[in-house]
């Protein structure tokens, strides 16, 4: 007996209903500005960093005497502001990316019922699944694109943000967890003289991941833009093979 070689997302795939195209622009607009904010605060956040990274510098290896104490308690204020701001739209962002991909991946399988595609739902559980979670989930994003442009008339060649999308994505998440595992991440740190190198390190890293992360979500915000004006143009009829396709 032959063993199924179907692939994690065909295998996930359900047959789609038919007629039930879905409007996006209320979730578009949401998703739009939560992402936007995220990289928003995200860049702040970074700049603050670069703030703290020079602070330290000049408290241990300049001249401590020209710091005052304000300017250390401001770092620290509009640092702990700016991360509570990220987490929240960083939040938003999870709930937005679900909502539109999910809604995404349903109306790319009503113009094209009989393609193999991971069901709407995979489009964010996979994130969930260790090791499937470092492609299946830029897989689905992929095959959205490909639906939607083939049936638009548009070429279906992956543009560079899609390699800057995921590629940055996992870098920054990958260096932000190495950052908290080093000395200088620890919650309970204590910054000394004879520590201060830890925390630059820590520091160095999370700068990095930040920047990682901006370029990302400026990415994903190209692709879903995209994703977003093809589906407004369907669901006002600006595909003859969409008409085909409901007659």
């Amino acid at each position: 007996m032959d063993r199924d070689q179907s692939s994690p997302v065909e295998a996930g795939a359900a047959p789609a209903p038919e007629n039930d195209l879905r409007p996006i622009k209320k979730i578009w607009a949401f998703f739009k500005w939560m992402l936007l904010g995220y990289a928003v605060f995200s860049a702040l956040l970074t700049l603050s960093q670069i703030h703290l990274h020079v602070y330290i510098l000049r408290l241990f290896e300049g001249d401590a005497s020209q710091l005052s104490e304000a300017e250390g308690i401001f770092i620290g204020l509009h640092q702990g502001i700016l991360a509570l701001l990220m987490l929240l739209f960083l939040l938003l962002c999870i709930v937005g990316y679900a909502r539109f991909f999910q809604r995404s991946m349903h109306n790319a399988r009503q113009i094209e019922p009989g393609t193999n595609t991971v069901a709407p739902v995979g489009m964010w559980l996979w994130f969930a699944v260790p090791i499937a979670n470092l492609w299946f989930p830029f897989q689905g994003v992929r095959k959205v694109w490909e639906i939607l442009r083939s049936n638009a008339g548009e070429p279906t060649s992956h543009p560079p943000t899609f390699a800057l999308w995921w590629i940055f994505w996992i870098l920054s998440n990958l260096v932000s967890n190495i950052a908290l595992r080093l000395p200088g991440g620890a919650w309970d740190f204590e910054l000394t003289a004879f520590n201060y190198q830890d925390l630059l390190t820590v520091n160095w890293l999370d700068i990095a991941s930040g920047i990682m992360a901006v370029i990302s979500s400026i990415a994903l915000y190209r692709i879903a833009s995209t994703l977003a004006r093809l589906q407004i143009e369907f669901e006002h009829g600006g595909s003859k093979k969409l008409e085909e396709i409901f007659e």
